[in-house]
């Protein structure tokens, strides 16, 4: 058995510490610094595991790297958090062992956004040429849209390398079955601090909204949605354009290769990496038909990603996503622009109506709630302690510092918060292990407050 005396390695969930850094816990470091690797303005806070607050640094510019407010750091492991300077949006969090001087402590947001650009052409479709070549056409049109306007450092498109197509479905003719779509969502790679975008397009309908799968099965829109959520992620983005109705037009052009971009585009960033939570959007509302114009698309993704001019909209703009991408709007800004260009292309397309409808309207199922309930106080919010091993739990707030501190919280245990209320928003939540001598940093997490008596749960 081979010894190494000069390093000794003590892990603990997935932490490893080495006795260097166990015995500097204690020692103050000189010249630590802070530097913003994302492309937002951002505010930094270091939370000590005793002593709460050691450093806030506000309004840190992309790519600045700014002295610590006191100028050194006790050693040991901290949980450094940051948010978007002028949104307050919570971007990340992480754990950072403090061990030498002049030490730099970079944060980066790392997003990166999966998307899965599914089509399926159910039954009757199967000998409609038309049909299935629009539903291709509206896939390529989603593709080039995200491709023209996030860089490929921060986009990751099903069948690439890092998320593979298993299964063939992306280039099969008929598209995705239930399984496959299930596949690739179990599959994807993303972490929690990722966007995952589900793009698809087919036959729906039914009170509980399902999908019409290739191969004659059916899945609920809700089994779907569970299949993106249970990737716990920090967007989760379902966009379908389903139902249809044709109207034979023209075909529709070549597309060229698009350009890749060195940043975002504002509007991709401000739809698909600044917000948390869900987004769940059908390109009619129910009762109503979504319609296409074969074989160039469906009016919802022409409308919504078309990478060329479309005669019947004023002055024969390109697609809302092309159009804007220069432009920082949210989602509810955005459904209600992107509406108005729906209708004066349905009304083009259909100056009598059809199938009983005078136009079509997109349905917003869920989007992440807007700004104002931050400033509300939601009361008897808990703290679960799903691990085994007693810990204790800070929460921190936005420029408000520590909220609560919850100290030796038993495994299994349940216990309000300190102060019986937490301000709603964006908190990011860090844990030790209790008894842990060498202060080990266990993890830290994001989550929003939203509702009296909500549970935050460890892990």
């Amino acid at each position: 058995m081979n010894r190494m005396a000069s390093l000794v390695l003590v892990s603990f969930l997935g932490v490893t510490l080495s006795n260097a850094a166990v015995a500097q816990e204690n020692r103050t470091f000189n010249g630590t610094q802070v530097r913003n690797d994302t492309d937002q303005l951002i505010d930094v806070v270091i939370v000590g595991r005793q002593n709460g607050i050691i450093d806030r640094n506000y309004r840190l510019a992309p790519g600045q790297t700014r002295a610590t407010e006191d100028g050194y750091l006790r050693g040991g492991w901290r949980a450094v958090c940051w948010w978007n300077s002028a949104t307050k949006a919570g971007l990340g969090a992480k754990m950072e062992v403090v061990e030498r001087d002049n030490q730099v402590i970079a944060v980066s947001d790392r997003q990166k956004i999966f998307l899965l650009p599914a089509y399926s052409c159910s039954g009757s479709d199967h000998g409609n040429a038309g049909t299935i070549q629009a539903r291709k056409n509206n896939r390529e049109m989603i593709t080039f849209a995200f491709l023209s306007h996030v860089p490929e450092s921060g986009l990751v498109v099903y069948g690439d390398r890092d998320w593979p197509d298993e299964t063939n479905a992306s280039n099969r003719e008929f598209g995705y079955g239930k399984s496959d779509l299930q596949r690739a969502l179990e599959g994807c790679p993303a972490r929690s601090t990722d966007t995952i975008v589900l793009y698809w397009n087919g036959h729906g309908g039914g009170p509980e909204h399902q999908f019409a799968m290739y191969d004659g099965v059916t899945v609920l829109r809700s089994t779907v949605m569970d299949w993106i959520k249970a990737r716990k992620t920090r967007l989760s983005v379902l966009l379908t354009d389903t139902c249809a109705k044709s109207v034979v037009i023209r075909a529709p052009e070549a597309a060229a290769a698009p350009g890749r971009p060195a940043a975002i585009a504002p509007l991709f960033d401000e739809l698909f990496r600044k917000p948390q939570g869900v987004v769940d959007i059908n390109s009619a509302r129910p009762g109503e038909y979504a319609f296409r114009r074969n074989p160039q698309g469906s009016l919802f993704t022409m409308v919504f990603a078309s990478q060329f001019p479309l005669a019947g909209l004023p002055n024969e703009q390109i697609g809302y996503l092309h159009a804007n991408a220069g432009n920082r709007k949210g989602w509810d800004v955005v459904l209600t622009e992107a509406q108005a260009s729906l209708t004066a292309f349905f009304q083009s397309t259909f100056p009598n109506g059809s199938s009983g409808q005078n136009d079509q309207h997109i349905w917003r199922r869920s989007l992440p709630e807007l700004p104002g309930h931050r400033a509300r106080r939601y009361r008897h919010c808990q703290v679960q302690n799903s691990l085994g091993v007693p810990l204790d739990v800070v929460i921190v707030g936005q420029g408000q510092g520590v909220l609560d501190r919850n100290v030796n919280i038993k495994p299994g245990e349940t216990r309000e918060t300190s102060g019986s209320y937490l301000y709603g928003g964006w908190r990011v939540v860090a844990w030790w292990k209790t008894d842990d001598s060498a202060h080990t940093g266990v993890d830290t997490k994001m989550i929003e407050i939203t509702h009296d008596g909500q549970m935050v749960r460890i892990p």
